[in-house]
């Protein structure tokens, strides 16, 4: 049987992990929009960014999909496809619970109570903080992205 040379080489399943990612991150900002305007009592707002919530999640499950559906039987990848599989997983987990958060806040339809507005704001900053630079610190980056950049080399 015959190959052609180019049937060895495969588009990286690490551009649609950056994808997944980005989607993640923008799936969090608008988290963040939608419960900001959930405790200022927007609730026509905060229904549209909770349905692109939904729409930006199923997109993402589609990445995903692809993903998992279009990733070569024999392709050899610098980490294990084990490993690969389960950090799409808990990727789209984040994705998941947004969504669900989003979901339960909604059945609150006069917004947040002026008693606790304050400290569900900061928890909500504290939640958003960590995914503001999600895309960047997924474990492989720094050995797949064109440049590497000088600070995120290991000491």
């Amino acid at each position: 049987m015959r190959l052609s040379l180019t049937s060895l080489f495969h588009e990286s399943p690490f551009v649609n992990l950056q994808k997944h990612a980005d989607m993640v991150r923008d799936c969090a900002h608008l988290f963040r929009e939608a419960a900001l305007k959930h405790i200022g009592g927007e609730c026509e707002k905060f229904e549209e960014i909770t349905d692109m919530v939904a729409r930006l999640e199923s997109k993402a499950d589609g990445v995903k999909r692809n993903i998992r559906n279009h990733l070569p039987h024999g392709i050899l990848m610098p980490v294990d496809k084990f490993q690969f599989f389960q950090y799409v997983r808990e990727q789209d987990k984040v994705l998941d619970e947004v969504e669900e958060a989003l979901f339960w806040l909604s059945f609150r339809p006069m917004g947040i109570p002026k008693e606790v507005a304050s400290d569900f704001g900061d928890l909500v900053e504290a939640v958003f903080r960590p995914s503001k630079n999600y895309p960047t610190w997924w474990p492989w980056q720094r050995f797949f992205s064109k440049t590497v950049r000088k600070d995120s080399e290991p000491a």
